[in-house]
C-alpha cells in the first residue's frame, strides 16, 4: 500500500504523492553557494484520519576558502516542515551550523569542525541540540 515509500506509517492507504525539488549551485574562485527546495504532498485515496499531508523544506550552504585550496569556512542554514501523520501539532525543525576545514592534502587528508544548532518546534516548547564535531579525514 505505501508504494515507493516503503513506509505505512506514513501513507496507510493508497494515495497520490507529488514531489517538486530544486537546486541551484554556485561557485567563483574562493567563493561557492549551494540551495535546494523540496517539496512533497501526500493525498489519500481514502478517508485516513490525518487527510492529506504536505511538506516543505529549503537549505543554503556557503563556502569561503579563506587560504585557497588550505583555509576554509562553511556556513549552512536548513529549515523543514514535514506533517506528521501521527499529529496535527507544529513539527518544524531548523538547522544553523558553521564550520572550518583544513586540507592538509587535498581531500584526502583533512581536518574540520563544526558547531550546528538544531531546533524541533513542539506543542509544549522549542528542543534545542547543540553538536559540535571534530573530524579528520583520511581517504585512500
Amino acid at each position: 500500500m505505501a508504494g515507493r515509500l516503503g513506509n505505512t506509517s506514513i501513507v496507510p492507504v493508497t494515495s497520490d504523492v507529488y514531489q517538486l525539488t530544486a537546486d541551484i549551485a554556485f561557485k567563483y574562485q574562493n567563493f561557492s553557494f549551494e540551495g535546494g527546495y523540496h517539496f512533497r504532498n501526500i493525498d489519500p485515496k481514502e478517508p485516513t484520519p490525518f487527510g492529506q499531508q504536505d511538506a516543505n523544506g529549503f537549505y543554503l550552504q556557503g563556502v569561503y576558502f579563506l587560504i585557497p585550496k588550505k583555509f576554509e569556512l562553511a556556513a549552512r542554514y536548513s529549515w523543514v516542515d514535514p506533517d506528521n501523520p501521527n499529529t496535527t501539532e507544529n513539527n518544524e525543525e531548523t538547522e544553523y551550523t558553521g564550520g572550518l576545514s583544513y586540507y592538509l592534502s587535498g581531500h584526502s587528508l583533512k581536518l574540520q569542525a563544526n558547531y550546528s544548532l538544531y531546533t524541533t518546534e513542539t506543542p509544549d516548547n522549542d528542543l534545542d541540540d547543540h553538536v559540535v564535531q571534530c573530524l579528520v579525514t583520511l581517504a585512500f
